[in-house]
């Protein structure tokens, strides 16, 4: 009796592992890709701060120097991932996170003393303009912890690299007329979501990332990006 009772439980304990097995084949190991438009926002202000740094930098005799930074409020991006199990996948991909626009205004006016009296020369103004354009695009690879809420919600956080370019193109005193500036360097991103499963092949995912210091201060001046958007997810 009692070693049928214990063929039994083994059996029972076989066939639930087994179960499990199967289960998990089922939702693990499954590659997805992710396609997503959304709203870019550059924190602008320390981005124009360096540019004018560079900018005023170069100018002889300054008198004067305003200046604005706009961006554009579009992006998109293309993610191919890996899920290993139902709370942990990788994926990569390329984001493209819109662009920049720095215009600048300055004057400048020579001023000297005249030697031999207490008389100070000054010049007549010169206005002069000066714009650089930055296009902001990377491929990135990140983890994504990822909480089932049920078979068809999860929400889930990640953190990860991107592989930041900085393209910047200059016109204009301060900056190199057609000057074209590339600033390529590994940066930090992170980010929160969540998906729907409408099937078990389409899906519908939220998110919001952010990327942290884009370029460089010295060169093509330095931004933090936010990027919401929403895309749809494809499982084979």
């Amino acid at each position: 009796m009692k070693r049928n009772a214990a063929r039994l439980a083994g059996l029972a304990i076989l066939m639930a592992t087994s179960s499990a097995y199967a289960l998990d084949l089922e939702v693990a190991k499954e590659m997805y890709v992710v396609a997503s438009v959304g709203q870019v926002t550059v924190v602008q202000t320390p981005m124009q701060i360096d540019n004018n740094n560079i900018a005023s930098s170069s100018i002889a005799n300054l008198a004067s120097f305003a200046s604005t930074q706009a961006s554009a409020k579009r992006g998109a991006k293309l993610q191919l991932g890996y899920e290993f199990d139902l709370n942990f996948a990788v994926e990569a991909g390329y984001v493209d996170l819109g662009k920049t626009t720095y215009s600048a205004t300055y004057a400048t006016q020579i001023r000297y003393a005249i030697p031999g009296t207490r008389l100070t020369y000054i010049g007549p103004r010169t206005n002069g303009s000066a714009s650089r354009e930055a296009k902001l695009t990377g491929w990135t690879v990140a983890g994504l912890g990822i909480y089932p809420i049920n078979d068809q919600f999860s929400v889930f956080g990640k953190l990860g690299m991107i592989r930041a370019q900085v393209k910047a193109t200059d016109a204009g005193g301060g900056f190199g007329a057609g000057e074209e500036i590339n600033e390529a360097k590994w940066k930090v991103t992170y980010g929160l979501g969540g998906s729907y499963n409408y099937s078990k092949n389409i899906g519908i995912r939220a998110e919001w990332e952010r990327f942290s210091k884009l370029g460089d201060a010295e060169t093509t001046g330095s931004a933090d990006v936010n990027m919401l958007s929403l895309g749809l997810v494809g499982r084979f």
